[in-house]
Formats: C-alpha cells, sequence, structure tokens
C-alpha cells in the first residue's frame, strides 16, 4: 500500500471517520475558492485607483507621477533614486502572483490526483515529479507571502494603504467615511 491509499483507507475506516473527512475536505475547498476569487478579483478588476505614486517622505499619494512629484517638490522633499513607485501596480502584480501560483496548484492536484489512482505501477515516478512540483509552489507561496507582507507594512505600503489617515475627535462615522472617499479620489489611497 502507499501512502496515498494508506491515508485514504485511514480517512474513510468508519463511518464517523468519512464524515469528518468530507467535513474537512469541504470546507477547506470551500475556503480555498473564496481564496482564489478574492485574489482573482484584486488580480484583475481591483476597486483600488489604477495608480497610486508614492515618494519616500510623503505622508500621501498620488494618482499621477506628476502630481506626486509635485506634492514632493512643494514641500521640500528630496526625490531618490528608484522614485515614485507605483505602490497600486505593486500589489496588483502581488496578486496576479498569488492567483496564478493558486491555480497552479488546483491544476497540479487535478493532474496528479488521477494518475496517482489510474496509474498505481509507477507511483514512484509520479508522486517524486509531485514532490518537486510542491516543494517549487511551496517556495513561491512563501515569498509571495514574506514580500507582501513587507510590501504591505513598508512606509510606502502604509501611506497607499490609507494608514497614515487619522480621524479627527467629534467626526462622525458619515463624515468619517465621506472623508476617507475624498481622500482616495484626491490623494490615490
Amino acid at each position: 500500500m502507499n501512502f496515498f491509499e494508506l491515508t485514504l483507507d485511514k480517512a474513510t475506516r468508519t463511518q464517523k471517520r468519512m464524515i469528518a473527512s468530507l467535513s474537512c475536505a469541504g470546507t477547506f475547498v470551500v475556503l480555498y475558492a473564496i481564496f482564489v476569487i478574492y485574489l482573482g478579483v484584486y488580480a484583475y478588476g481591483s476597486p483600488d485607483p489604477v495608480h497610486s505614486y508614492y515618494i519616500d517622505g510623503l505622508d500621501t499619494t498620488g494618482l499621477s507621477k506628476a502630481s506626486a512629484e509635485t506634492m514632493a517638490k512643494d514641500r521640500g522633499i528630496a526625490i531618490r533614486s528608484g522614485y515614485p513607485v507605483d505602490m497600486a501596480h505593486l500589489f496588483r502584480a502581488w496578486f496576479v502572483w498569488g492567483f496564478w501560483g493558486s491555480m497552479i496548484q488546483i491544476i497540479m492536484l487535478g493532474v496528479f490526483i488521477p494518475l496517482f489512482c489510474l496509474y498505481k505501477n509507477s507511483f514512484k515516478v509520479s508522486s517524486r515529479v509531485y514532490m518537486i512540483m510542491q516543494g517549487l509552489n511551496c517556495c513561491s507561496t512563501f515569498m509571495w507571502f514574506i514580500l507582501g507582507f513587507f510590501w504591505r507594512f513598508s512606509k510606502g505600503g502604509r501611506v497607499a494603504a490609507g494608514d497614515k489617515l487619522e480621524r479627527t475627535a467629534g467626526t462622525t462615522d458619515d463624515q468619517w467615511a465621506d472623508e476617507r472617499e475624498k481622500a482616495s479620489e484626491a490623494d490615490g489611497y
């Protein structure tokens, strides 16, 4: 018996185990589908502004390079090499990376699970290929998560996400929502 058959046998040995296994697997599939849809929506149909240019030293972003450079010059901030950075483009690229990494994972499962079931004699070869591909996908997912974490919580990521917006005392929820909407239209976050 190979690992796949052994695991399947343990998970389906009793009716309680089968129900628990199917419940866990179903929950995981639904949550993973929601995650992939979320990544796809933000990768290809993001409600965020198309551009959000950030210059180090500014506490706001601009919707165009010219507006970000103008804000920096008006405040006396020197524009270093490599700036302005389009944080919206960076985040969209991150979502595209996550979306296609997840799609590749789904495709791999869709290809290899039937192979494992149909070709039990060549299990060693397909198992090694599958493990290598899973290892590469795991490394990609790990780097995707770490880079996304650093990009989001970098100074540019916090500014582009609107973390620098401050709510003044006495502002109602409706007024605060209006202020945030105006800021997103004016400054790009």
